[in-house]
């Protein structure tokens, strides 16, 4: 495991796939429809073509506003790819004494490379700006959460240095990317406030996990670690192939009508095809069980496929 935490509660039933009249979601029983949709993903996600990669991930991701059986669906193979990145980013936090994460790929990326770290975490959360607000910061929407939390990141930070006493300081900013948008507004962001030379002990680190399987052919769209033309602002990047949750309603949720469904983990097609349904009990979430997953706490309990 990649810390000492516990798995959180949650119950366990290989899938099994059954004619119509047998079907029992609740039980682990699903049906040929079901299992045709679960045969298309491996080939799906492994393609060649980058075309059908992303149509894949679509059709895994689905909808926020609804949930499906088999939404957020999780391909085994591509777990351990996961576990690595996020061990590598959170050996990157030992230096830091605060995380900043933005909502929502960020705030999962840090619950999980701050787990059981002696880091304290806080949350950039996505919020509908008022009239004057939207105007002060040079735009006709009071919905555009990117400008929103960039505002609040910068306002963040320095609410933090101006209550630290210390000279020096090291702050880690943590987000998921998939284009490349997020990343270099992160960037322009932080720039700018270091080039206010309000802060000239202050560190930052731009943590990201970049989902790679949206990249293109070949190699191209690879972001890599290292430093922007600002010493004091270094970027850290580790890539997986596939972000477990990413963009995924219900598994990012901590609250509502769906956070309790369950989550699939599989692994093959066709007559290699195993399945697991894990379902969330108590007060466990699929967040949780995500996040569980990520850092190996499930190493071990789903023989032949994980």
């Amino acid at each position: 495991m990649l810390d000492s935490g516990a798995r959180r509660p949650v119950s366990i039933k290989q899938i099994s796939f059954v004619p119509y009249e047998k079907v029992d979601l609740d039980n682990g029983l699903y049906g040929e429809w079901l299992l045709q949709q679960l045969n298309s993903f491996e080939p799906g996600l492994l393609s060649e073509s980058l075309e059908i990669r992303k149509q894949t991930v679509n059709k895994i991701r689905g909808k926020d506003d609804v949930w499906t059986k088999l939404q957020g669906a999780v391909y085994a193979p591509l777990i351990e790819d996961s576990q690595n990145a996020i061990r590598s980013l959170r050996s990157s936090l030992d230096d830091c004494a605060y995380l900043i994460s933005l909502k929502r790929g960020g705030a999962m990326l840090a619950d999980q490379i701050a787990s059981s770290q002696n880091i304290q975490v806080v949350k950039i959360e996505k919020r509908i700006m008022s009239l004057e607000e939207a105007e002060r910061l040079r735009t006709n929407q009071t919905d555009n959460y990117k400008i929103q939390q960039m505002a609040d990141l910068k306002a963040c930070i320095k609410s933090i240095m101006n209550s630290e006493l210390q000279d020096n300081l090291t702050i880690a900013i943590a987000e998921s990317l998939v284009g490349g948008g997020s990343r270099n507004l992160l960037i322009r962001t932080l720039e700018e406030l270091i080039n206010e030379n309000l802060y000239p002990n202050i560190k930052l680190k731009i943590i990201l996990l970049q989902q790679t399987i949206h990249t293109e052919d070949r190699g191209r769209g690879i972001y890599v670690s290292g430093t922007t033309k600002l010493s004091s602002l270094q970027i850290i990047t580790a890539q997986t192939r596939y972000i477990l949750g990413e963009d995924v309603g219900y598994q990012l949720a901590k609250s509502g009508d769906f956070c309790k469904k369950p989550v699939i983990v599989f692994k093959g097609s066709q007559s290699r095809l195993i399945a697991y349904q894990i379902n969330p009990c108590e007060s466990t979430t699929a967040r949780d069980v995500i996040i569980d997953l990520n850092l190996g706490r499930y190493n071990g309990l789903l023989p032949n496929v994980l």
